[in-house]
């Protein structure tokens, strides 16, 4: 290991014996950071952290075939869903426990 951190795909490689992808899915979550007219963080491009998830009009099961869809080319078996634009726990608890359900709920 090169690297100066122990990463979360080594730790699942360690411990799984395989690659686990991480699925970017976008929940429809702001940010604190872009209430009342705010810009949001220097880091962040207008669509968030997560260039690469699909839209945010999809449903959450949509959003993780349409993912693993595009990383069959790689063999991918296992997967982890990751909420990822703007801040992924900025809702009521209620609805983020809905949308975390139905991720869970995907094979």
């Amino acid at each position: 290991m090169n690297q100066r951190y122990y990463s979360l795909s080594e730790y699942f490689k360690g411990k799984y014996g395989f690659k686990i992808y991480k699925l970017g899915i976008d929940g429809g979550f702001s940010c604190p950071n872009r209430q009342e007219g705010k810009r949001g963080c220097l880091f962040c491009s207008e669509k968030g952290a997560g260039e690469f998830t699909p839209d945010r009009r999809k449903t959450i099961p949509e959003q993780i075939k349409e993912q693993k869809l595009n990383l069959q080319h790689k063999d991918a078996v296992k997967f982890l869903a990751y909420f990822q634009n703007f801040t992924n726990t900025y809702a009521d608890p209620r609805h983020l426990k809905k949308l975390y359900d139905e991720a869970l709920e995907q094979k």
